[in-house]
């Protein structure tokens, strides 16, 4: 008899690109399959920035048919579900990392290697332009995100969706579905007044969108260097988010967990030019200089999972 899942989603969204997104949407993925949970990666951010990681910025949505001129979308085009068509994932292998029983003898590893599979949901341009036509009304739209969204839970132990960088109809849908979200905040040259207009915004639909599924907010202190000052005034500024959201109307009832900063590292950067996850990137290249960070990916993966 096949398994029932009853997946959570955990969304990663924050209202500005280039602070970490796609390099925490990815980890945690990869986190919660090493755990051996089914785990779904969903790019619903139209820039792709995810699925270029993986496949390159021309990831092939769909062809046109040559006798007839009739257009013929892939499979996993994530547009289908505007047509009423299913998306299917794309199956991703990668490696998993085992501890040796018998580590420590002659010419055995510290780890041993098997292959572990990851379904991806890629995005691509046509998001935007489906999702700003006006073929469905704004609400008809959401709607389809969410019964998408929530089709997963019935495949999937885990749901990690990338979203966009903003609070359109696509952000809106996945948080109505996820149960906690991730922000990463970069420590570095931040605008504290529009971190403070995330939540303001964040807390002004919490009702009218009706976001009563989400119970929790984790935040990713991001790109730290303790030799910069200003990274540390930043991370000052986070660490008093909770407080902040103790005043708001809505939100004060939601539990929110700062994690422990994030260093910027150049492993980051690099894993996905050699389309990499994170950890098996640093398994296989830069073990002893960053094995802090698999654990860092682990404890986030965790308290994301954890809701009291």
């Amino acid at each position: 008899m096949d398994k029932t899942y009853f997946g959570d989603v955990h969304g990663v969204t924050v209202q500005k690109g280039g602070v970490g997104k796609s390099t925490f949407s990815q980890a945690i993925a990869y986190s919660y399959a090493n755990q051996g949970l089914k785990t779904a990666l969903v790019d619903l951010d139209p820039q792709a920035t995810l699925t270029g990681a993986f496949f390159g910025y021309t990831y092939g949505a769909f062809t046109q048919n040559e006798e007839n001129g009739v257009v013929e979308y892939d499979v996993s085009n994530i547009t289908n579900i505007f047509r009423k068509k299913e998306v299917s994932p794309i199956t991703i292998t990668t490696t998993k990392y085992l501890d040796n029983p018998n580590r420590g003898k002659m010419l055995q590893p510290h780890y041993l290697e098997e292959s572990m599979e990851i379904d991806f949901f890629p995005s691509n341009y046509q998001l935007l332009a489906v999702t700003e036509s006006d073929d469905f009304k704004r609400e008809e739209k959401i709607n389809i995100f969410v019964e998408f969204i929530n089709s997963l839970k019935s495949k999937y132990d885990k749901i990690i969706i990338d979203a966009p960088p903003s609070f359109g109809i696509i952000t809106t849908a996945i948080l109505k579905c996820s149960k906690s979200i991730l922000i990463p905040i970069p420590t570095k040259n931040v605008d504290t007044d529009g971190m403070v207009g995330f939540f303001r915004t964040l807390d002004k639909i919490y009702i009218s969108e009706d976001l009563s599924n989400l119970r929790k907010i984790v935040l990713i202190p991001n790109m730290f260097d303790k030799r910069v000052s200003d990274s540390k005034e930043t991370l000052a500024e986070i660490k008093r988010i909770p407080t902040l959201l103790h005043e708001t109307k809505n939100l004060r009832d939601l539990s929110c967990k700062v994690m422990d900063s994030f260093p910027q590292k150049s492993c980051v950067q690099e894993a996905p030019s050699l389309k990499y996850f994170l950890v098996p990137y640093i398994m296989d290249f830069q073990r002893s200089q960053n094995q802090d960070l698999i654990l860092k990916i682990d404890n986030i993966a965790s308290e994301l999972s954890t809701i009291k």
